[in-house]
This record gives structure tokens, C-alpha cells and sequence, in this order.
């Protein structure tokens, strides 16, 4: 099991990062990890979508649900038992300030036995840089630098 948390205040308006987040079709573009991202369906509130990991030589696809309150929350569950994941559970929350926005993210992982231990290193590499490769990504399309002295992370990789 992989368990993630991060919590960081940056300088953008809460709807410029769930802009970023809900952008699925371009997570390819700038998640070095991802070589396939697809959105499948998309209805008033949720999607779904299709994201491939390509990294160190593992391959894995896999769907997920994802429902969406605007600019405030978006919620991500594993669709389909991939056969290696088992669970996956994430959440992004934006929360407005005076200065910008708190930015929390949470994920939680479950992968089947056979692929343990090393795809649990490559899955909890991907979640421990998420909220920073996004957070670069709004930098490239925003022109602004985050404050990352304000960031708090607690990792648990369960092994």
C-alpha cells in the first residue's frame, strides 16, 4: 500500500490549478511518467479517462472515475481492476486564500502481490513528485514561481 500527502500554499487562484489537474489530455505534455493520457467520457461533473505509466521499463494503463466540484475538488478512483492496481484512491482540494490557494493532494495505492515491490518504488516516486510536476507545470503556463517554503509532505509506503 502507498499512501501520500501534501499540503502547499502557491501564488495562483485556485481555478488555475484545477484547470491544470483536470487537463487530462495534456498530462502527457509534462508528467514525464505518463505516455498515454485519454479522457474517455466526459459528463457535467465527472470523466473518464485512461492514463498510461511508462517509466524504468514497467508499462501499466488503467482507467479512472474522476468527479469534480469546480475549481474547488477533484476526486480520482480506480475504475477497473487493473490486475496490478488494485486500488487507487486520490484527491486534489483547492482551497482560495488572499495570496493564492492551498493546494492538498492525497493518494492512496494498492498494487497486487506480484508486482510489489518494484512497481510499489516507481508508484511512490510518481505520487511524491505529482504535486510538484503539476506546480511546475503552472509555472510554465502562468509565469509565476509557487512558494515552496511553505510545502509539507508525508509519505508512507506501507512496505
Amino acid at each position: 500500500m502507498i499512501e501520500y500527502h501534501k499540503v502547499v500554499n502557491v501564488p495562483y487562484h485556485s481555478s488555475q490549478m484545477y484547470a491544470l489537474v483536470t487537463d487530462i489530455a495534456r498530462y502527457q505534455d509534462f508528467l514525464a511518467w505518463c505516455n498515454h493520457s485519454l479522457v474517455l467520457e466526459n459528463r457535467q461533473g465527472w470523466v473518464l479517462a485512461e492514463l498510461g505509466i511508462h517509466y524504468n521499463g514497467f508499462s501499466v494503463r488503467f482507467q479512472t472515475h474522476n468527479t469534480y466540484i469546480a475549481n474547488q475538488q477533484v476526486e480520482i478512483k480506480l475504475h477497473k481492476n487493473s490486475g496490478i492496481l488494485k486500488d487507487l484512491k486520490s484527491t486534489w482540494r483547492f482551497i482560495q486564500n488572499q495570496t493564492g490557494c492551498t493546494v492538498k493532494f492525497e493518494i492512496h495505492i494498492v498494487v497486487g502481490l506480484v508486482f510489489s515491490l518494484p512497481l510499489k518504488k516507481i508508484l511512490t516516486y510518481i505520487a511524491s513528485s505529482l504535486v510538484e510536476d503539476f506546480l511546475l507545470r503552472a509555472q510554465h503556463i502562468y509565469g509565476q514561481n509557487y512558494l515552496s517554503t511553505q510545502s509539507r509532505a508525508t509519505p508512507s509506503t506501507g512496505i
